[in-house]
C-alpha cells in the first residue's frame, strides 16, 4: 500500500463550493501516479514498455471536502488478470481522519507501440502485486 498527502486546489472547489466527485478521481489519479514514479515506472511503461489503459472508474463520495483541506490517499493494487488490474483508493480527511471518498479504477495493460491489449509487465507485478 501506498499513502501520500494531496492538499485540495481551488479547481478541485465545484459550484455548491466542496470537491465534487469528478476532483476526487483527479486527486487519486494524482497519487496513483505519485505511486508509479516512486517505483521508477508511470502510466506509459509499467515495464517491457508496457502501459496501461483505464477502462473503468468508479468512485463514492462519502463527505465534503473545502479549499485547503489536506487529504491523505491510500491506494492500492490487486484483482490481477490476464490483461488487467484493479487499483483501490481511501481518501481521508488529515484533520479528522473521516473517510472523504473510496474508489476503484481498473487498467487495461496496453502496448502503445503495437496499439494493442498486452500481458502484464513482470517489473509492475514484481513491485505492485502483494503475493
Amino acid at each position: 500500500m501506498f499513502s501520500t498527502e494531496i492538499a485540495v486546489t481551488i479547481d478541485q472547489v465545484n459550484y455548491a463550493g466542496h470537491v465534487g466527485v469528478d476532483a476526487y478521481l483527479a486527486i487519486v489519479h494524482e497519487a496513483r501516479m505519485r505511486w508509479l514514479k516512486l517505483h521508477g515506472l508511470s502510466e506509459l511503461n509499467l515495464g517491457d514498455n508496457i502501459g496501461y489503459v483505464i477502462t473503468k472508474a468508479s468512485m463514492r463520495y462519502k463527505v465534503q471536502s473545502f479549499y485547503g483541506d489536506v487529504l491523505i490517499v491510500e491506494c492500492s493494487c490487486g484483482n490481477l488478470q490476464k490483461k488487467t488490474v484493479d487499483f483501490y483508493y481511501r481518501v481521508i480527511k488529515r484533520d479528522s481522519g473521516i473517510v472523504a471518498a473510496i474508489g476503484e479504477t481498473t487498467h487495461a495493460f496496453f502496448n502503445f507501440k503495437l496499439g494493442n491489449i498486452a500481458n502484464p509487465p513482470k517489473e509492475f507485478v514484481d513491485k505492485f502485486i502483494v503475493k
